[in-house]
């Protein structure tokens, strides 16, 4: 573990005031035993305990004491001072008999062999400890839907994980969360740690439970900074699952998980969870959907991620970065790319699969997702059946499929209108995607809904733009290599340039300046930048990033790019 030990805050350490007029209490020089000298401990007393194995089933009750090894900054100490369960019961447990839960603290440990129905390294029922520099390993819930092979988080209790390693934890047997699982009446917070080599049937690492009616700003439940890898879920959520659970996820790596389904999240239910900054990488579905992430049955909740990254995930068949169904998700400013599906037969949505639901996407990068298989495979970027899926702002590029919709492929039912597929796609760049068939490598329509899109640019896809084996799309205002019929269309150039981080943006003279419908602030640009209309005219651009303005605008955008207010980009078009 890394021993910054800047990342721990606690003032009444720093000034004395923990240790009151008690002194500490020394194991195994004061008491041979740990469990002895936590009876005799009162609140913020500190105990310290020097290196050895010490029997589990360490029960911290109705009081807070601080528990700590001789030295929990260093990784020798913390190795060499265990508290182990022995495969008898959970190595620590943190309760309370009453409402008012003490903060007890426990500081520097190595925490294994417990082995319980819930909680088999710690188990936390009403209750508000600190975990501090702990190693958490080689732990098991052992009961059928046992929960929380590392952890069980219950009864209204409030944990604190900070700099944890969690590894090789186990729920199985039907278990949920095999390093942390939390209930709707707590709150955990986690950062710094490593979550890395759990199981469980549901939730390899992280399994949270929520009633749906909170958001991740009110819940109080957070992970930052943390690196949840190499997880396996027997079912599903490889790495997180989340059963209407609202926590808030930032700057979390989650890479390499593994279930049939969800290789790197499942969201259920209710859950209005918000991720940030956190990247889903080479996660994989075995034998179901949603490589990356599987969002279900979450229609009115809308989980949110937020500058965050998909890519070199892989599915089964349906979802090689995200499976959505019946859901409402949101998505702004993220990357979905690089992902595919392994079927051996003919697999849909290499980087999005959305059914039954209105999934947002804003200024939003899908780039390099494939759906190739031996006997087909469609809508390398996405694909939609009898779903509504909303596209603004969004590069859409370098996608493959092998029969149809190198980046689109919308499918309607004959079930009625209600079940027909209508997305909308404003102010997207589609380019240079592709299919190995006579079909669109854009846009691919089969049956009776009505995709409707403006101010959008289709060029370089092969074999063409749009192919309608059903109803034709609503197209207008669009730039399209090859020609479509719609108010506002044309064929020209776009004459588009890649400036700095961002791919596909309008040249000062590109004919796809002012060339736009609608009024910029009211329907596309506020999802990107508020500012973006002031420097776009009264005029929308084609495409995700328009032209000249568009410079301006990604200069005081909070991309994070070096200053592009350049003359040489004075915007003659937009006056």
């Amino acid at each position: 573990m890394n021993a910054i030990k800047k990342t721990l805050s606690f003032p009444w350490i720093a000034t004395g005031a923990m240790a009151g007029p008690l002194p500490p209490i020394h194991v195994p020089a004061d008491f041979p035993s740990l469990q002895e000298a936590v009876d005799v401990a009162v609140d913020r007393q500190r105990i310290i305990v020097s290196p050895g194995t010490y029997g589990g089933g360490i029960s911290i009750a109705g009081k807070g004491p601080f528990v700590t090894s001789i030295d929990p900054w260093d990784d020798e100490t913390v190795a060499g001072t265990v508290i182990d369960g022995f495969d008898i019961a959970s190595a620590v447990s943190f309760s309370s008999p009453d409402t008012t839960f003490p903060s007890a603290i426990l500081f520097g440990f190595t925490i294994t062999g417990g082995f319980a129905e819930d909680g088999g390294g710690i188990h936390i029922d009403h209750a508000a400890p600190s975990i501090w520099r702990c190693v958490i390993s080689d732990n098991a819930a052992h009961s059928f839907g046992g929960r929380g092979g590392g952890v069980v988080v219950m009864g209204s209790s409030t944990a604190e994980f900070q700099r944890c390693a969690f590894s090789s934890n186990a729920a199985l047997n039907g278990g949920f969360g095999g390093a942390i699982f939390f209930d709707e009446e707590s709150v955990v917070r986690v950062l710094d740690c490593t979550l890395d080599k759990n199981q469980a049937t549901y939730g390899g690492a992280v399994y949270g439970l929520g009633d749906g009616s909170a958001v991740a700003e009110s819940t109080g439940n957070w992970f930052a900074r943390c690196n949840i890898t190499e997880n396996t879920a027997g079912i599903d959520g490889g790495g997180v699952y989340l059963s209407s659970a609202a926590p808030l996820v930032a700057d979390c790596l989650i890479d390499n998980n593994t279930a049939r389904a969800g290789g790197g999240i499942f969201v259920l239910g209710r859950s209005a969870a918000r991720f940030e900054r956190s990247t889903f990488s080479e996660n994989r579905a075995t034998a179901s959907f949603g490589g990356g992430a599987y969002v279900l049955f979450a229609d009115d909740a809308e989980a949110r991620w937020v500058e965050c990254e998909f890519t070199e995930n892989v599915a089964e068949s349906r979802g090689g970065g995200i499976y959505i169904l019946s859901s409402s998700p949101v998505f702004v400013r993220s990357s979905i790319q690089d992902n595919w599906l392994m079927a051996d037969t003919s697999p849909e949505g290499g980087g999005i699969y959305c059914t039954g639901s209105r999934a947002f996407f804003d200024a939003c990068t899908i780039k390099g997702n494939r759906a190739w298989g031996p006997f087909g495979g469609s809508g390398g970027a996405l694909y939609a059946f009898d779903a509504d899926p909303v596209l603004s702002n969004c590069v859409v590029t370098e996608n493959v499929s092998r029969t149809t919709g190198g980046a689109f492929t919308f499918k309607s039912s004959a079930f009625g209108a209600m079940l027909w597929s209508t997305p909308t796609i404003r102010h997207c760049t589609i380019l240079d995607n592709s299919t190995d068939n006579s079909a669109s490598g854009a846009i691919t329509i089969f049956g009776s809904g009505v995709p409707f899109a403006e101010n959008c640019i289709l060029w370089d896809n092969s074999p063409s733009a749009v192919d309608s084996l059903g109803t034709a799309p609503d197209l207008v205002y669009s730039c399209v290599e090859g020609g479509w019929q719609g108010e506002g269309n044309f064929e020209e150039d776009p004459f588009l340039l890649d400036f700095g981080p961002f791919e596909s943006v309008l040249h000062p003279y590109s004919p796809c300046i002012d060339a736009g419908t609608g009024d910029p602030d009211g329907i596309a640009w506020s999802a990107v930048d508020s500012t973006y209309g002031s420097f776009n005219s009264a005029t929308p651009d084609l495409g995700a990033y328009g032209g000249p303005g568009g410079l301006l605008w990604l200069a005081v955008g909070d991309s994070g790019c070096v200053s592009m207010m350049d003359p040489r980009y004075g915007d003659t078009r937009n006056d």
